[in-house]
């Protein structure tokens, strides 16, 4: 008997790390993502046909994730920068080669300092 072929997944990851702005202020990170995530629920592939959608984020009150869920019109799983993960449910994330082995990654571009 054949083992039933994988079939393709495909999964959203949004980092928020810059949609506070300069003092990271939770009410425009909110608004921002709130926003961003009610245009792409109606884009021609809509977040709900997703098998996953990720908010990686580095504080998120539990009472804005479940309105950014409302405005996602989907599931939304909360990953919080720095270890804990908040929200449901608690998969891990896959980590490229490159980044569970730093040695073989190379410094970002806008983290080279030129002369």
């Amino acid at each position: 008997m054949q083992p039933a072929p994988n079939s393709p997944t495909t999964a959203l990851v949004l980092e928020t790390n810059n949609l506070g702005g300069g003092d990271a202020d939770p009410a425009t990170v909110e608004r921002s993502l709130a926003r961003l995530l009610a245009r792409l629920r109606t884009q021609t592939r809509p977040l709900a046909t997703l098998d996953d959608v990720i908010v990686v984020h580095a504080g998120i009150a539990p009472a804005a994730q479940e309105r950014l869920r409302d405005a996602a019109g989907c599931p939304v799983r909360f990953v919080k920068m720095g270890g804990e993960r908040v929200g449901a449910p608690t998969l891990p994330l896959p980590n490229p080669p490159a980044m569970v082995r730093a040695e073989q990654s190379s410094a970002a571009p806008h983290a080279i300092r030129r002369a």
